[in-house]
């Protein structure tokens, strides 16, 4: 999250741009290899605390499959899932509790100049949480993502509300598996000084958007069926960027060596592809990725959940 990055970090933007801080303080623009780059480092550098996390969704989600090799056969498991109740209770007990808005006065105390802009920046806020639905929308899913993630990333921008009130700023929660927010000298920080987040589409989907994009990527599918891409979205305090690359389980017929992304671990720089790429007008990096407090590193509530039950099963 925030602070200042690690030398692999570092090393993954490239020797170009070595002395270039994730706070984007030297005014050069990050290009959509480098964020390529960025985003499979990070990846395999929270490899273990994302399989963490799909084990935990996985009994949560009653999906777990339990092995029985002295019958020769897997099957689900009968044990109460006493996982998937905690994470309800606590979820809902975290909920429950309703942010409290207080601003500071701007001015001299007993100026009424001062007292009705407090009211009024007061007054907005409470109003963008109503056209949020933020109590139910983001909270209650966002609170049981702190316990058995360890991590409820949210990223504010500009969205469609509604039919009643249109478009404005909007709190858009974020899966915690597939954000990856810059190394942190405190883990338990929540504002990152940049976020890589990504998801994927497949090929015949992203190319009805970005026809020249997709195919300027000259991709061929691993399995021959339709190639599976990746959206991926950098976020600072300078600009925003969205690019388009290969997913890690397809191949590039660009790459030199044909071998798929997966196993080199970085993705061959000629299959990345810019798609936007706008000025940050607010200045901050709109991200928050806050942390369950544990002692050294980030640790669900629930991450040791999925040995017991397996031994219940």
């Amino acid at each position: 999250m925030g602070g200042e990055p690690t030398g692999s970090d570092t090393t993954a933007r490239g020797l170009s741009q070595a002395t270039l801080s994730t706070s984007r303080e030297v005014e050069v623009p990050i290009t959509e290899e480098e964020i390529a780059d960025l985003y499979r480092h990070r990846q395999n550098r929270d490899r273990e605390r994302r399989d963490k996390q799909d084990e935990v969704s996985r009994v949560y989600n009653d999906r777990l499959i339990v092995d029985l090799p002295e019958l020769d056969m897997a099957a689900s498991s009968a044990a109460a899932n006493l996982t998937e109740t905690g994470i309800d209770q606590w979820g809902m007990r975290i909920a429950s509790a309703d942010p409290e808005l207080d601003y500071a006065l701007d001015g001299h105390i007993g100026s009424k100049e001062s007292r009705d802009r407090q009211l009024n920046r007061k007054h907005a806020m409470t109003a963008l949480f109503t056209q949020n639905t933020l109590k139910t929308r983001i909270h209650r899913p966002r609170a049981r993502r702190l316990v058995a993630f360890a991590q409820a990333p949210v990223r504010i921008g500009w969205g469609d509300l509604g039919f009643k009130y249109g478009e404005g700023p909007k709190w858009m929660l974020k899966d915690p598996r597939e954000v990856f927010p810059n190394p942190a000298i405190d883990i338990h920080d929540p504002l990152p000084d940049n976020v890589i987040y990504g998801r994927t589409v497949p090929a015949s989907e992203a190319k009805k958007k970005w026809p020249d994009a997709v195919s300027d990527l000259n991709l061929r599918s691993v399995t021959g069926g339709d190639p599976i891409l990746e959206i991926v979205t950098y976020d600072d305090a300078e600009e925003l960027v969205v690019v388009i690359m290969a997913s890690g389980r397809e191949l590039s017929a660009h790459s030199p060596t044909g071998v798929a992304m997966v196993d080199s671990g970085f993705a061959p720089r000629a299959a990345v592809q810019e798609l936007h790429r706008e000025p940050n007008r607010i200045g901050i990096c709109p991200w928050t990725v806050p942390g369950r407090i544990g002692l050294d590193e980030l640790k669900g509530q629930f991450d040791g959940s999925s040995a017991l039950y397996r031994t219940m099963a």
